[in-house]
């Protein structure tokens, strides 16, 4: 298995080594997966799943600032989060629902129909391990 690479040190003398298997891009501890297919919200749930995966939230600012450097869409699906209450939200705060969903897009998060067709980020934990100096 092909794997892309990345260390940054973590405390003294001690690095943290993080992978993503082959067609996966890393950023910090995670690796993103960009669907260039056009599918519907539940579609792309689908996919991310298939791969043990979920659909990135990207709330984080960096994190959102990496995927849109990627350039692969103007608009991906991206997942909801769970709201402090354990219900799941979108990013403005509004309640998780199979009718209106979230995607991304370069001026931040739109809000449309969960039929529309659109590409789609997944995102899974990356493979990390210490490695002392």
């Amino acid at each position: 298995m092909n794997y892309v690479n990345w260390t940054a040190e973590h405390m003294k003398n001690t690095s943290v080594h993080c992978q993503c298997e082959d067609g996966w891009h890393l950023h910090v501890d995670k690796c993103y997966f960009f669907s260039e297919v056009d599918k519907s919200w539940d579609s792309a749930n689908n996919i991310c799943a298939s791969l043990n995966s979920t659909l990135a939230a990207c709330v984080n600012p960096a994190e959102r600032g990496f995927v849109l450097s990627q350039n692969w869409s103007l608009y991906l699906w991206i997942g909801p989060i769970e709201g402090r209450d354990g219900e799941l939200r979108w990013p403005n705060g509004s309640t998780f629902n199979n009718r209106t969903c979230c995607y991304l897009n370069h001026n931040g998060f739109t809000y449309g129909s969960c039929h529309l067709k659109r590409q789609s980020i997944c995102t899974k934990p990356a493979h990390c391990g210490e490695e002392t100096e």
